[in-house]
């Protein structure tokens, strides 16, 4: 029952929270004010990690963080939004420290490849009566070759090895120092873009990069 219950709360907070979260916030927001939110996970989880541990915070692991957080903010800057888009920012941030810290006690039971699988189908069964029952998509357009690869990229590589790797790492590391890693996603996002054709980053991304 114990491992049910943090299943259903990484859930909440992982998958079925952050994923609209990201979607609604991008209506509201611009990318670079929730790439601001999401540069602040590393101090979250290195000052709630070992708290939820019952353990101080490590100073260097707090500092890290820090450096971490200011050097992606200066690469992404702070962007714009309205209420809703700083609120679903807030969300962000709240669903992948969520993820990471109630998923953190379940993983000497079940381990990092049980624990995603678990957590993939049961998000996978929600999201399908969900979206039957307020979307209603045709079928017909799961079958273009663009959803196709959209759908294979986006559950074999960002959600079934990113989980696995992710909670590997918590497993091994502890929530507060993995979250230090989270700040390769903003340039790593930039670098990314630039292979697929957008304009490179300016002379303060780097600056950012760099820090």
């Amino acid at each position: 029952p114990y491992v049910w219950v943090v299943l259903g709360v990484t859930l909440c907070f992982g998958l079925i929270g952050f994923n609209p979260a990201t979607i609604l916030g991008t209506r509201h927001a611009e990318p670079a004010l929730l790439g601001a939110a999401v540069a602040c996970i590393p101090i979250v989880l290195a000052l709630a990690g070992p708290l939820t541990q019952r353990r101080r915070p490590a100073t260097r692991a707090v500092g890290g963080a820090v450096v971490v957080t200011v050097g992606a903010i200066a690469m992404t800057g702070w962007g714009r939004g309205d209420a809703i888009g700083v609120l679903m920012g807030v969300a962000l941030v709240a669903c992948e420290a969520g993820l990471t810290l109630f998923g953190a006690p379940a993983l000497p039971r079940m381990g990092a490849w049980s624990y995603s699988a678990a957590t993939a189908m049961v998000a996978a069964v929600v999201f399908a009566i969900l979206s039957v029952a307020l979307e209603r998509p045709a079928l017909d357009s799961l079958a273009r070759a663009q959803t196709i690869g959209a759908i294979l990229y986006l559950g074999a590589i960002a959600t079934a090895v990113a989980f696995v790797l992710w909670f590997t790492g918590v497993q091994r590391l502890g929530p507060g120092t993995v979250g230090l890693c989270a700040g390769i996603a903003a340039p790593a996002a930039a670098l990314v873009a630039a292979l697929f054709g957008a304009a490179l980053p300016a002379a303060g991304a780097w600056i950012g990069m760099a820090v």
